[in-house]
């Protein structure tokens, strides 16, 4: 998954808005059913638990953390083969399969 960009809130605050990422991801998640969904704003110094639901199973917690990508934050995973076994998982693929 490319890391997907983020707002900074407004007010000088140090807390990252994660709508505009989100929206992102979900179009991109949209052809395997799957959305995923995350705090609506977090600290970008720690990282944070976000959720996959989709047409395999709802709920399914993955790990995230804000990263740089070209001087700009980022939405990124914290385990990225941890998150593409959820995200298949979320989708329905069968794990199994092969």
């Amino acid at each position: 998954m490319c890391l997907i960009a983020l707002a900074i809130a407004a007010c000088g605050s140090s807390e990252m808005e994660t709508g505009p990422a989100l929206e992102e991801a979900n179009t991109a998640f949209a052809e395997l059913g799957v959305t995923i969904s995350c705090p609506d704003s977090v600290d970008p110094a720690t990282e944070f638990t976000c959720t996959l639901d989709g047409p395999g199973g709802e709920g399914i917690e993955v790990q995230m953390k804000v990263a740089e990508q070209d001087g700009e934050k980022a939405l990124d995973t914290v385990d990225q083969g941890a998150f593409e076994e959820a995200l298949m998982q979320a989708a329905g693929a069968d794990q199994s399969a092969g």
